[in-house]
């Protein structure tokens, strides 16, 4: 992946200076990756990730009485905390897979840096687990995380919630579906070959049918007893 922009760096500064914990950001302590329960437990939280369409692990912060504090268990080295690591276990416990990038960010104001992990959202199609931890409690197979309110990363509860994480994938995958129902339509009207490879005209009719169709099926969908 590319290096983040300066307006990235930024708020990645700020969130390292002011750590919080909501859909889009999860904290972790200084985990060993290579304890195969905390790399499943740090897998989880990047599907939930993103199937919710992105955002950011920050590494090394605590939740206490008093509020969220730099884990005092900070390593000699976060040299470990790289992009083969990160990506190896991505590799591992995540179907389909995907690439993440790490950053070492140093707070905004000074201090000591942090490891943060961005999740790419944008994902195509549901994002599931392929395999389960050690223990069987940090993270299970075949399952589909999401970002869930608390904030938690969590199988979906809810018809609503499978809504959203399937809506989030047609939507991201809209251009591809728009161009093979422009290609079927056009085929099944006898256009010759070369229409078939391109007309923008018809693509914008076609994705606006296509929009429609999404929503009258959600519509449709949601009326149904679960």
């Amino acid at each position: 992946m590319t290096t983040p922009g300066p307006d990235l760096l930024r708020r990645l500064g700020y969130l390292v200076a002011n750590p919080r914990e909501d859909l889009e950001v999860e904290l972790k302590g200084w985990l060993d990756l290579q304890d195969a329960n905390q790399a499943g437990n740090l897998a989880k939280s990047i599907i939930a990730l993103a199937n919710h369409g992105g955002g950011f692990v920050l590494i090394g912060f605590s939740k206490t009485k008093s509020g969220i504090q730099p884990d005092p268990n900070r390593p000699s080295s976060i040299a470990g905390y790289d992009n083969d690591a990160v990506n190896s276990i991505v590799q591992k416990y995540a179907e389909p897979t995907f690439h993440c990038s790490v950053q070492a960010v140093t707070p905004e104001g000074g201090g000591p840096p942090h490891p943060i992990i961005i999740v790419p959202g944008g994902h195509k199609a549901p994002i599931r687990s392929k395999r389960e931890s050690p223990d069987g409690k940090s993270i299970k197979i075949n399952v589909y995380y999401i970002r869930r309110p608390g904030p938690a990363s969590e199988s979906p509860q809810s018809g609503r919630e499978w809504d959203e994480l399937v809506r989030r994938c047609i939507v991201n995958a809209r251009d591809e579906l728009v161009e093979a129902v422009r290609i079927v339509f056009l085929a099944a009207a006898g256009a010759p070959f070369g229409q078939l490879l391109g007309n923008a005209g018809a693509s914008k009719s076609l994705e606006k049918e296509l929009d429609d169709w999404i929503d009258e099926s959600e519509d449709a969908y949601r009326k149904k007893d679960h």
